[in-house]
């Protein structure tokens, strides 16, 4: 295009977009990181009210035994609390730092030192009737091995909570400390863990640092329970430390690059192209989601911001340069353009981090664990002897160890995930986790390049009625036109797009000026954008537990478009990406075909989709496998 003067104002609303997105993502850090609820005052719970707490127990059932998250935010504050004042104490058992805000001191000690003086002198009652005498509908069933410290299982309850729950059963909060709890469980199926574990909706598995929850007898037994009554099981994740910093410096490369960027398209003859650092962007990221999240991965985040800010910062310069008249229909595009991929090389760094995390959790429940439900533990002889004898009579007792299987390597072990892994698919590892890079690149990606089609068919055909190219076809005197713009143009923009038209011919121009409603490759691509958008309400509207099978197969979908528009462009036989009407066929099959698999295949999920005689097992494979290179 021309380049006559150089508006500064394009670069500063980039620098201002660049400004915007960093503050926008801070602030979505910090509303995802705060929990602001009401706390109480811990004299609300040292001087409690007193009732009888055998007679409450006995009148409201286990599966109203159960505590608000904000009572779990209340019970931090007053262990903090009193961890500061020296009320709760290290013992040889649990050596606990009072500075710690991370572990903080262990279930065992914040039983025996905090909830059981407590709760005595209410009545004897457990925590979650000592604050709600009525009781609470249990949602949520939290199995955990009490091996970790208060504040680590709070946050990883808290990060983790099921949308749509609102109070969770804790064995530690929900059973009377001060009463008979031998008594209690002294029958494993008639207790009050399996009774409020089925009345809930979900299970929430809370990991530790100290060992697998697995290696309890306990803990086995409600993962039995759950796979017996199809309960859904996740597992918590602590928040993702150090998330502030990382994201401040992948903003941090992205500006150098805009500066950079800025510079060099400003004093001219740079070298870069646009398109090629479009291209590494991409790449960078791509390779950076399917890297293992290390050190790697983090470099080639900040190299996309790199590349990425550097591309902003000639995109900038070139529209504050640019004269031509079809060029400010997309001034808007090429911004919210740029701005999304900022997001990505964001949200890149913010998975990268969560990915560390979930392989961290995954970890702790695989220590200690053996794989054999009869290898646990219990500090009760006599409990195990039940348990064992309860589950040898199930004829269940390998699918309950596949189904923890399934836990540890997915994230969640839910009906679909555990129908699939029995069908044979094999280890669906981190299927219950959504590469949200990855899958944001894919959909970006697809959408992009659509409605960039889109916008090449409406902008090209008011180009050429515009400049009068349709009515010299339409009269006939296309070639006589052509030679006298070339000849009376003087350079520039103008003279170059006549050049351009002239050398194309009649042939690749025709099709841009019929009416159009008359240009099926506008429909087609209308159509194609508006099943991605349709996948984007599929996926939200789906269980977690599908989302990781839909976004693993529009990564691969992406791939092939990709492969597709490289065998288009080969064959395209018009000069000028402006005139060619890209209706090859590998596009078509890709819209046709894939994008409504795409939407229906998750719909469906991996469990019933690896039912399908014969080949269903392989496509769940293959639309599920990861690698796995660490």
């Amino acid at each position: 295009g021309a380049r006559a003067t150089w508006a500064p104002s394009a670069v500063v609303q980039g620098a201002c977009c660049l400004l915007t997105g960093a503050v926008s993502a801070f602030m979505a850090l910090a509303l995802l990181r705060s929990k602001t609820r009401h706390l109480g005052t811990s004299s609300e719970l040292v001087v409690p009210t007193w009732r009888d707490g055998e007679e409450l127990h006995r009148t409201v059932p286990p599966e109203r035994w159960s505590v608000a998250a904000v009572d779990l935010l209340q019970l931090r504050k007053v262990v903090r609390c009193y961890a500061a004042s020296g009320k709760i104490l290290p013992t040889d058992r649990d050596q606990f730092s009072t500075d710690d805000n991370r572990i903080g001191p262990c279930i065992h000690t914040v039983v025996h030192q905090l909830i059981k003086p407590i709760t005595d002198k209410a009545g004897k009652m457990s925590w979650a009737l000592m604050l709600r005498p009525e009781g609470l509908e249990c949602h949520v069933f939290v199995t955990h091995s009490w091996g970790e410290g208060i504040y680590e299982f709070i946050d990883k309850v808290l990060n983790s909570w099921p949308r749509g729950a609102r109070n969770a059963y804790c064995c530690m909060l929900s059973n009377p400390q001060n009463l008979d709890i031998s008594g209690l469980i002294c029958s494993p199926r008639d207790s009050p863990f399996a009774k409020a574990l089925a009345a809930s909706t979900h299970m929430l598995v809370v990991p530790n640092h100290r060992g697998s929850i697995y290696s309890r007898v306990w803990c086995t037994y409600e993962a039995f329970i759950a796979y017996s009554e199809s309960k859904e099981i996740f597992t918590s994740c602590a928040p993702v430390p150090g998330l502030m910093f990382a994201v401040a410096a992948a903003l941090l490369f992205t500006a150098a690059g805009f500066c950079v960027g800025v510079i060099c398209e400003t004093v001219g003859g740079h070298g870069l192209s646009g398109v090629g650092l479009h291209w590494s962007t991409l790449a960078s990221l791509a390779l950076a989601g399917l890297l293992p999240p290390l050190s790697a991965s983090r470099t080639l985040i900040w190299i996309a911001g790199c590349c990425q800010g550097t591309n902003m910062g000639i995109v900038c310069v070139a529209l504050g340069r640019t004269t031509w008249a079809g060029w400010d229909g997309g001034r808007a595009a090429l911004k919210l353009e740029g701005f999304t991929y900022l997001a990505l090389v964001v949200l890149s760094e913010i998975d990268r981090l969560k990915r560390l995390q979930i392989r961290a959790e995954s970890a702790q429940l695989c220590k200690g664990y053996t794989g054999r439900l009869r290898d646990a533990e219990s500090s009760v002889q006599a409990d195990k002897t039940a348990i064992l004898e309860e589950l040898q009579a199930s004829g269940v007792e390998k699918q309950v160890e596949q189904s923890i299987r399934v836990l540890l390597d997915s994230g969640m072990s839910t009906h679909t995930l555990r129908t699939a892994s029995a069908r044979g698919v094999g280890r669906l590892r981190e299927a219950g986790h959504v590469n949200g890079s990855l899958t944001m690149l894919s959909w970006v990606y697809l959408f992009w390049t659509y409605v960039a089609k889109c916008y090449d068919v409406v902008a090209t055909h008011h180009d050429y009625h515009n400049r009068g190219a349709c009515d010299s076809l339409a009269s006939g005197t296309f070639l006589e036109t052509c030679a006298r713009k070339e000849a009376e143009v003087q350079g520039g923009a103008e003279k170059d797009i006549w050049s351009l038209w002239c050398q194309s011919g009649q042939r690749c121009l025709q099709p841009r000026c019929a009416p159009m409603h008359e240009q099926p490759e506008l429909l087609f691509n209308a159509v194609s954008a508006l099943q991605l958008a349709l996948w984007v309400v599929m996926f939200f509207a789906i269980g977690k537990d599908r989302r990781g099978f839909a976004a693993s197969m529009l990564f691969r979908v992406a791939l092939v478009g990709i492969l597709c528009l490289q065998i288009d462009q080969g064959s395209e036989s018009c000069q000028g990406w402006l005139m060619t009407p890209s209706r090859g066929i590998a596009w078509i099959v890709v819209a046709v075909v894939a994008f409504p698999l795409c939407i229906l295949l998750p719909i469906a999920g991996p469990g019933l989709v690896s039912q399908v005689p014969g080949v269903g097992p392989w496509i769940v494979w293959i639309l599920m496998a990861r690698p796995r290179w660490d």
